[in-house]
């Protein structure tokens, strides 16, 4: 063998050696903080958790919930790879930071009501179900997995101006109300159930709402919102834009609805132009006190209209 080759295979083993010595280093590391995470919570299921193969997480075949007293200078006591159930870490007053989140639950993630919380950073790549987020103190939603299974709740985070960074695609329900978003630039794409951002008071337009809703779609006491312009082209099921004080015109509304359409107490609405020209079920405008004319309303409605209380309507011109 010649000096060069017989000097690569030395390298080769010295590189080989140095990573089994850090390999054996953390894994020990990671199984210390594992052995007095059991301990201290006195856990009777310690089977359930398992270091992955390359010794970088622990891994869980259960549902698993993390309170304030297991968490180590306001992060998780180790990384976590895969949970196969739920992973809570919810009412968590010294959290931080979700650096070592599980990669993957199998559940819901749910890390609500942690009021030192700024960041969604760290957060799983993949949850098969909820995922929530209420309450914290975050800014955006930077961070999120690109896609959850089920709901994400994002609901009465009071610094939460933007939804930048969600998920694209949501399985089931998307909620971000209460928030003092200014704009639903950011909202996911695609949602299977229903979105919900009602009493978000600084939003003026729908631009940047999601292209797709499987069910409802709830912007009700949005009191600055001035515009339906950016709403879905199509709802699944029922549309609400009740009690928006400021709302002028239903221009930019849904196409189509399947089921009600409700624009309830909308004082400043004077005509019905721009509504949905299809309903699948009711359609009410009820309590709308200066609305003077019908012209506008849909052509087709398979459920009742309604338009009690609006005392300047004295015509039912343009009811088909």
């Amino acid at each position: 063998m010649n000096k060069s080759m017989k000097s690569l295979n030395e390298n080769i083993i010295l590189l080989y050696d140095k990573w089994k010595e850090n390999y054996v280093r953390k894994e020990n590391s990671i199984r210390m903080r594992l052995d007095n995470f059991l301990s201290n919570r006195k856990d009777r299921h310690a089977d359930k958790y398992h270091i992955s193969e390359d010794g970088k997480y622990v891994d869980c075949d259960e549902s698993i919930i993390i309170g304030d007293s297991d968490l180590i200078n306001g992060k998780f006591p180790f990384p976590f790879g895969k949970v196969k159930g739920d992973f809570g870490c919810w009412s968590c007053e010294s959290l931080i930071s979700l650096e070592g989140a599980p990669k993957e639950v199998g559940g819901d993630f749910d890390c609500k009501e942690c009021n030192n919380l700024t960041s969604l950073k760290g957060s799983p790549k993949n949850i098969s179900g909820l995922m929530d987020c209420s309450g914290c103190k975050i800014t955006s939603l930077e961070g999120a997995p690109e896609k959850v299974g089920g709901q994400f709740e994002c609901i009465n985070c009071p610094n939460l101006t933007s939804l930048k960074g969600a998920p694209n695609e949501v399985g089931e329900d998307f909620d971000c109300i209460g928030c003092p978003i200014i704009s639903l630039e950011g909202a996911p794409e695609k949602v299977g159930g229903s979105f919900g951002c009602y009493a978000c008071n600084l939003l003026t337009s729908l631009k940047g709402a999601p292209k797709e809703v499987g069910k409802f779609f709830d912007c009700t006491d949005c009191s600055n919102l001035i515009s339906l312009v950016g709403a879905p082209k199509e709802v699944g099921e029922q549309f609400t834009c009740d009690r928006c004080e400021n709302l002028t015109s239903l221009v930019g509304a849904p196409e189509k609805v399947g089921e009600d359409f409700s624009c309830c107490e909308c004082p400043n609405l004077t005509s019905l132009v721009g509504a949905p020209k299809e309903v699948g079920g009711w359609f009410v405008c009820r309590n709308c006190k200066n609305l003077k004319s019908l012209e506008g309303a849909p052509q087709i409605v398979s459920g009742d209209f309604d338009c009690r209380n609006c005392e300047s309507l004295t015509s039912l011109e343009h009811l088909t």
